[in-house]
């Protein structure tokens, strides 16, 4: 393997054969690694602390064989050395994971990633292998603490990660999964991990991609807590988009699902949430808040003919949401089942505190003028959903970015309307709010004053210079 060292970077790769780099002899912190343009198989990265890794002079694949990490720490490995291209590394033909980590990795970053064809392990990426364990004190203890895993392409592969041990085994802690394109997948979960914790998921892009399944499962199967947001799937797809088991670590956190898009399931439906009972001795405490707020959610086919609500609580307790302005259509159980369309939640639980307020369920968005289509779910104007919703402070914007409110309050569903119709200035004033008046008085008073004494004082200079 060749290699050279100029200006704080290390060239390493012939263009074949394997890449390592498995300590920081001849590196600094804050130095680059630049792997030429090739095709690799097995390689390495591990030891690391404040590297970039980086792809040189055109694109880097790693074809057939893993690619493994290991105690790396502010490391990042993005493919985004080289202008023109948007994924400059490549994963492709893994048969089993295409990255495997070991160890602890805290604020390490794997971006600008095409995976093609990986179709075995756990996922694409793969946690699990060391068993390595929380003490309960240390982050070092952590498999992931406060890592990235964005702007990913996921092309005719399973999944992008599963970790199927915890609570406290391999604990993902306070990670971003983010700006992650999938087409063509080959699992109906994209994320299945326990030991899931403060996790940020958002801006995915979910592609109709997949034919039936047997498994009662999600998108998104979580066992931890985690902030779900800006997300879109469409297609003929399998499963709930989250299915969650509210669990969290050293403190009771909320888990937020919000601004999401969801038109693709072929069985199931949005949100599935249940409870999870600690075992004796630890202290990761269950519980928190669940919050399903606007979310636009339809075109469930519900082909065994299961329930399709915005949030099955399915038999929890005790138990404390809300879910509020979700907009709901197309949803279709068979006319023999319990559960009627119209039901924006069912809960099978008790001594559950459940707060449902501004939801909108529409048989037919088109007809009657909700939505001017169901694919991109842009509100029609004069729509119903509009200047309907509550406000929901952690809630900034829209699916699309757009502040919110654009009128007098938020709209219902995961998109604000932006455009011909807003309110006009003049009607945004809350009707309690009538000390503007108040104050416009006094101000329009005084104003007429000054006019009529500036006008006195005019014409008497005017009489002066006369008479002069």
């Amino acid at each position: 393997m060749n290699s050279t060292v100029f200006a704080r970077t290390l060239i390493i790769g012939n263009g074949s054969g394997s890449v390592k780099k498995t300590d920081m002899r001849g590196l600094e912190s804050g130095d680059t690694i630049a792997i030429r343009a090739g095709t690799y198989s097995y390689s390495q990265f591990s030891n690391l602390s404040g590297i970039t890794i980086v792809n040189y002079r055109g694109l880097v694949v790693f074809a057939g064989q893993v690619v493994e990490f290991a105690n790396n720490s502010q490391v990042v490995f993005t493919g985004t050395g080289t202008a023109g291209l948007t994924y400059g590394f490549s994963f492709s033909g893994q048969s089993r994971d295409a990255i495997l980590t070991f160890g602890n990795h805290t604020a390490c970053t794997w971006s600008h990633i095409e995976f093609r064809n990986c179709t075995g392990g756990n996922g694409v990426i793969n946690p699990q292998t060391t068993m390595l364990k929380y003490d309960g004190i240390h982050d070092s203890t952590k498999e992931y603490y406060r890592c990235h895993f964005v702007h990913l392409h996921l092309v005719n592969c399973s999944s992008l990660m599963g970790n199927y041990h915890g609570p406290l085994i391999n604990v993902q802690d306070s990670c971003e999964y983010a700006y992650i394109l999938v087409d063509s997948s080959g699992s109906p979960s994209q994320i299945n991990a326990t030991s899931f914790y403060r996790a940020d998921i958002h801006h995915w892009i979910l592609n109709g991609i997949l034919g039936h399944q047997d498994d009662d499962v999600g998108i998104f199967q979580i066992t931890g807590n985690a902030r779900i947001h800006h997300c879109k799937r469409s297609g003929h797809q399998w499963g709930w988009f989250l299915r969650l088991v509210q669990l969290s670590l050293d403190s009771s956190s909320d888990s937020y699902v919000y601004d999401n898009i969801d038109l693709g399931t072929d069985a199931y439906g949005f949100v599935d949430y249940r409870g999870f009972l600690s075992p004796p001795g630890i202290s990761s405490p269950a519980g928190a808040r669940l919050h399903v707020c606007n979310n636009t959610v339809g075109n469930y086919k519900n082909l065994i003919n299961y329930v399709t609500p915005v949030l099955l609580n399915y038999g929890t307790k005790p138990f404390t949401a809300e879910v509020i302005n979700n907009l709901r259509f197309h949803s279709r159980n068979a006319p023999t089942t319990d559960q009627a369309d119209t039901l924006n939640i069912i809960d099978y639980g008790s001594e559950n505190t459940v707060t449902a307020t501004h939801n909108l369920y529409i048989a037919d968005p088109i007809d009657n003028a909700v939505l001017k289509d169901t694919v991109d779910c842009y509100l029609e104007s004069g729509s119903p959903a509009i200047d309907a919703g509550a406000s929901v402070s952690f809630i900034q914007d829209d699916f699309d970015g757009v502040k919110r409110p654009q009128g007098r309050t938020f709209d219902i569903g995961a998109r604000e309307y932006k455009g011909p119709g807003l309110r006009p200035i003049r009607e945004n004033i809350p009707v309690n709010s009538r000390s503007i008046y108040w104050l416009i008085f006094p101000v329009g008073i005084l104003a007429i004053a000054v006019f009529f004494i500036t006008g006195w004082i005019m014409n008497n200079r005017r009489k002066k210079l006369v008479g002069s």
